[in-house]
């Protein structure tokens, strides 16, 4: 059963009702992140201090507090937005939402503020030493150019080092906001009990203005050829793909599995006879954008061959089609990664979450099935007509010359 209630402060709760759970999971997710932070890593940079606690609590006290309950929350920042989210046993759910909603309001003190700055330039450092992370950041750059899309969640240790109480405070002002936050809820939920709690915690706080900004999206073409310390050479592929919103993202996803997944096209064209240790398409929906997003991993000999031959799969598919039997079979699939997706309140309730942050609309899980199978050769062969994979923006990373 799906429930839902907006507060007068513009808070929205949702739940996911299983009377015969035996845990409920709680989440508290903020419609903002990388996209939405201009200076860059604001928005990353919160998420570390909402561990750090509230005034007169440390950031022991707040770990010891979720683990008097048996919950284990995890947080995390993207483009699109920032969770927060943990699972417990139902008797709980009142102190879990109470831990929680505590979180979005850190006290921001500038010695906790300095000791982050230092832990996220390490996080930082790390990610630079991974070819991988490094490829994906300069591929989105290169594809998104100066579209806010187009920002890494970690920042620079230039905007790091701008970062202070000031900036972190005008954030959690602007996006922390009730009308920016879903409280979610999947499990064996007491209904009554989330909303007048929720009510409770959050009534004196206020709504924001702040509005999401949508400039236009013109993807580049152009990539970019960087060189690391690396055991391999890679490349990333990006493309345009569909909106969240936009019906065909899922025809896409299939589309992407046919090509890009495990006993794919690019498997057996790239992967199968050894020149390529991954070659992998994903396709990403965005608020009000999408992408499809390849991979390839080789010797660094072999990466004019393997992209060769990575477009020319491309090529073949937008020419002429997929078959029905690949069709049938991804389509079986996915339907039953999503049955085993979803089988614990825990593992649902992100989706649950995402899918309301990006459409304003409650999609079960039959509802995500009925959607997979819907998709047709005709389908397909539509989204083809629009010709996605003409021009890839192609970014590639070759090992340092010893």
């Amino acid at each position: 059963m799906f429930l839902h209630k907006q507060l007068a402060n513009g808070l929205t709760i949702i739940a996911e009702s299983w009377p015969d759970a035996h845990s409920i999971a709680l989440g508290a997710f903020i419609k903002s992140g990388a996209r939405d932070d201009a200076l860059g890593g604001s928005a990353h940079f919160l998420e570390h201090l909402c561990f750090k606690g509230q005034l007169g609590q440390s950031a022991q006290q707040v770990n010891a507090a979720f683990d008097a309950i048996g919950a284990r929350v995890d947080a995390f920042t993207t483009q699109e937005l920032t969770a927060y989210s943990a699972a417990t046993l139902p008797q709980f759910q009142t102190d879990l939402l109470e831990k929680l909603t505590g979180l979005l309001r850190p006290a921001l003190r500038p010695d906790d503020i300095n000791v982050e700055r230092l832990v996220i330039l390490e996080e930082l450092a790390m990610y630079r030493d991974d070819p991988s992370s490094v490829l994906f950041d300069a591929a989105q750059a290169s594809f998104y150019q100066s579209h806010p899309l187009g920002r890494s969640v970690l920042g620079t240790q230039a905007s790091l080092e701008q970062i202070d109480s000031g900036v972190l405070k005008s954030y959690l002002h602007d996006w922390y906001a009730p009308n920016r936050l879903t409280i979610v809820a999947c499990g064996r939920v007491d209904w009554d009990a989330l909303v007048a709690e929720g009510s409770k915690l959050t009534a004196d706080w206020q709504p924001s203005i702040v509005q999401r900004q949508y400039p236009p999206l013109t993807p580049s073409t152009e990539g970019q050829h960087l060189t690391l310390s690396a055991a391999r050479a890679q490349a990333a592929l990006l493309m345009p793909g569909f909106a969240g919103n936009d019906p065909r993202c899922v025809t896409a996803s299939v589309l992407a599995q046919i090509i890009g997944d495990a006993n794919s096209r690019l498997y057996w064209a790239l992967v199968d006879d050894g020149l390529c240790d991954e070659a992998s398409l994903e396709h990403t929906s965005e608020d009000g954008s999408g992408a499809f997003y390849g991979s390839v991993s080789t010797d660094a000999d072999d990466l004019p061959e393997a992209l060769e031959r990575y477009r020319s799969v491309l090529r073949d598919v937008q020419e002429n089609g997929v078959t029905a039997n690949e069709l049938s079979r991804t389509k079986k699939k996915l339907e039953v990664s999503l049955a085993l997706r979803f089988e614990t309140p825990a593992s649902r309730l992100l989706t649950l979450a995402e899918d309301w942050l990006a459409l304003g609309e409650y999609r079960s899980v039959a509802d995500l099935l009925e959607e997979v199978q819907s998709v047709t050769l005709e389908t397909v062969g539509a989204l083809l007509a629009t010709r996605p994979f003409d021009q890839p923006c192609i970014t590639t990373l070759e090992p340092v010359q010893r």
